[in-house]
């Protein structure tokens, strides 16, 4: 299938024997020439959209999703609905002896960069079955009944909790002979996708969320005492959320939108007209979820006898199905309180620093700081 050594390579070569890196950067800027038009129209002009029965907007097919509420334990809020599987499929093959990956620059609403770097398929189950009333999306085909000795590999993860109410996603990487891809899509190593990091908001969500799989090929098990810790957790959070119907309490009038306050994260929710051409419909309307407040990331990694090991935080959301999942080292440089006795965090070594969006078919012109450190330590009981 795919060994260790070839990843390596690829994250080595940055100008491929495909193409050079910035043969390919030329093509991405020219793909940002391709204007398209998202005009904020206010929520009760959205075509297509309304309030249901139960005070919840949704769409007239009712697919896609819907904006509904949620009580959790101290606050009320609103919260994607979702009751289906999208798929962010990417394909890979073997150009020339060198791991390539198919890359598209996919035009998003609230996209920052006109174009990103983007999975080949990047669809929700709508979509799949044209709810959209356009054509399918394209290389769908190479994930519909793949066959199982060309998936590298395959893993359901969640969409962020506090935004999508257990919401999952088919997170999938297939590998399969090269081809000559249309327009707006290249075969990229991982070496070259990675320099695009240095180009603030080029890389979507999707397909960092793919990509963070191939750490997994090689890295799928972990020691007992992380299983136990996680069972203990798992045993020890009781969910409390649930959903609430109706959000028409949150709607201003005056100026049409959805406030949700929320004393931590609270969120806008606007409504947008696009159109953008490629596209499978060139215009439509939709809500779009604007942050009232962005944040700054970090993830610590620690250094202990030569290996690394990454410092993750328990991250609580009324939308995971656990109550939890581990996430980042820490929020707008928020520690752990009981970390601040056990590291010296005047000895961070800051490594990298760049801004990364949210998905922009979903949230409006949102991007985050995110931070590596690392740090050597003499003992890993923290």
């Amino acid at each position: 299938m795919i060994n260790y050594e070839q990843i390596l390579e690829s994250i080595e070569t940055v100008n491929s024997p495909l193409e050079s890196f910035d043969s390919i950067l030329n093509s991405f800027w020219n793909s940002n020439d391709n204007k398209f038009v998202v005009r904020e129209i206010g929520i009760s002009k959205l075509k297509d959209w309304s309030f249901d029965s139960q005070k919840n907007l949704v769409h007239k097919s009712n697919a896609f999703f819907k904006l509904t509420g949620i009580k959790a334990r101290n606050y009320n809020s609103g919260i994607l609905l979702q009751n289906e599987i999208g798929t962010l499929g990417v394909l890979c093959c073997i150009y020339k002896g060198v791991l390539h990956f198919l890359i598209q620059f996919k035009q998003e609403p609230g996209n920052i960069q006109q174009s990103q770097l983007s999975p080949t398929l990047q669809a929700t189950l709508s979509n799949q079955n044209k709810k959209h009333g356009g054509k399918n999306p394209k290389y769908i085909n190479y994930f519909q009944n793949v066959n199982k000795e060309n998936i590298v590999i395959q893993k359901n993860l969640p969409e962020q909790g506090g935004r999508y109410w257990r919401k999952y996603n088919n997170n999938i990487i297939v590998l399969t002979n090269f081809f000559e891809p249309d327009k707006d899509y290249k075969w990229m190593t991982l070496g070259q996708i990675y320099k695009f990091s240095e180009i603030n908001s080029s890389i979507n969500s999707c397909l960092r969320s793919v990509l963070s799989l191939i750490y997994a090929l090689f890295n799928n098990e972990c020691g007992p005492e992380i299983k136990n810790k996680i069972a203990e957790t798992e045993t020890g959070i009781t969910t409390v959320a649930q959903l609430q119907d109706s959000v028409i309490d949150f709607y201003n009038q005056g100026e049409d939108k959805f406030i949700f306050p929320d004393k931590n994260e609270p969120f806008h929710v606007v409504g947008v007209s696009i159109e953008i051409k490629n596209r499978e419909v060139s215009s439509w309307n939709q809500p779009l979820l604007v942050e009232a407040n962005l944040h700054d990331y970090a993830l610590i990694s620690l250094v202990f006898e030569s290996k690394r090991y990454y410092l993750l935080n328990l991250e609580k959301k009324p939308g995971y199905k656990s109550g939890f999942i581990y996430g980042i080292s820490a929020v707008n440089n928020k520690f752990n309180s009981e970390l601040n006795d056990k590291l010296n965090f005047d000895k961070l070594k800051l490594l990298k620093k760049i801004k990364m969006s949210e998905e922009g078919g979903r949230f409006l012109h949102t991007d985050i700081n995110k931070s590596f450190y690392e740090i050597e330590v003499k003992d890993l009981n923290l």
